[in-house]
């Protein structure tokens, strides 16, 4: 009788632990559905905007808003290559000083992480500027924070780039 109740107890054990590992499954899942949802939403508000805007410079702006709170982050913006295509400067933007937005011109040769990004037309994460080798301008910024640009348009015909800065470590999904 003892081992007759102690294999009930075992078979009861094994499926308790099966449930569980469902459980935590079916959360994963729900999960995974709710980012694409999220990402199919801003990704059709984007459309909608497309859609709707009576200029270029509407389009930026509209745009940026929902990606930053899609998102979720404190600062973003959209820089646009120059007609001489030596430079990026400024096109709409999300939490970024007025200053800022008026003065930028990026040099596409030189050393800084846009430069690196629109050249490269890949992405890059960045964990901590101010602790980031890779570039040394950027060194002491006073941004403890994340950073990642990307070009908009992949591939050798993307003149834009965006960027984004993440005061909160967030998880991104980039394949969208």
């Amino acid at each position: 009788n003892d081992l007759h109740l102690l294999s009930f107890l075992a078979d009861q054990a094994a499926i308790a632990i099966n449930n569980r590992e469902l459980i935590e499954n079916l959360a994963d899942a729900n999960m995974n559905l709710k980012e694409r949802v999220d990402e199919l939403t801003a990704l059709y508000e984007i459309g909608q905007s497309t859609n709707y805007a009576l200029s270029i410079d509407e389009l930026f702006d509209n745009s940026i808003k929902i990606i930053t709170s899609f998102l979720k982050v404190e600062r973003a913006s959209i820089l646009i290559l120059t007609d001489d295509k030596k430079y990026l400067t400024f096109r709409s933007g999300h939490g970024v000083d007025s200053e800022i937005k008026q003065n930028i011109k990026i040099d596409i040769t030189d050393d800084s992480v846009s430069s690196y990004v629109f050249n490269s037309k890949d992405p890059i994460l960045i964990s901590d500027i101010d602790n980031d080798h890779r570039f040394n301008k950027l060194r002491k910024s006073g941004y403890k924070t994340k950073s990642l640009p990307w070009p908009l348009l992949p591939g050798n015909n993307s003149t834009s780039l965006f960027t984004e800065i993440l005061e909160e470590p967030v998880t991104i999904n980039t394949s969208f």
